[in-house]
């Protein structure tokens, strides 16, 4: 009887080691496609940013399905007694990330999404910043190249807040 609970538990934890090979590897794709958006979008160049755009929107997808995936997972593993609310507390609670192999899988995929999440933060950052700036253009050629009238007490009243320095501080 031990013997198949133990063969059932080291399926298992290849079942996991196999979902963070193919997790990290996603999101190493993903971080390279924001990587180079990033760089597209710096340079000004729109086409090939639209096109990293279809390939990032695909690896979302991908990363959707590796979601379902892991949920999956869980799901078998609650029903054979393996609980945890995320396979790295299964992989703890069971001693698995003991296993050298599957602590570096675990680490790797925890930096990858912390990359991920700064580059996501830095391009919205670096869009939003950008969108400001063209529409401040676009009211400048909309009233004529002439700035429009302030009756106040030179106080930033028309100014928008944007809450930029918060973002800052998050990079």
């Amino acid at each position: 009887m031990e013997a198949v609970l133990e063969s059932h538990e080291t399926a298992y934890q290849d079942k996991i080691k196999e979902y963070l090979m193919i997790l990290n590897t996603a999101q190493s794709n993903l971080l390279e496609v924001q990587e180079q958006k990033r760089v597209s979008l710096v340079e000004r160049d729109l086409e090939l940013a639209q096109k990293l755009q279809l390939q990032e929107n695909q690896l979302h997808k991908q990363l959707e399905g590796l979601l379902q995936r892991r949920k999956q997972l869980l799901v078998h593993l609650r029903k054979n007694g393996l609980s945890g609310k995320s396979l790295r507390d299964v992989c703890r609670i069971q001693g698995w990330d003991d296993d050298p192999i599957m602590s570096s899988l675990l680490q790797e995929a925890r930096r990858l999404a912390e990359a991920l999440r700064q580059t996501s933060w830095g391009t919205w950052v670096f869009s939003h910043r950008a969108s400001q700036f063209y529409g401040s253009v676009l009211k400048l050629i909309a009233q004529g190249g002439k700035k429009s009238a302030v009756y106040h007490d030179g106080s930033t009243i028309n100014q928008e807040p944007t809450g930029g320095s918060l973002l800052d501080a998050s990079i």
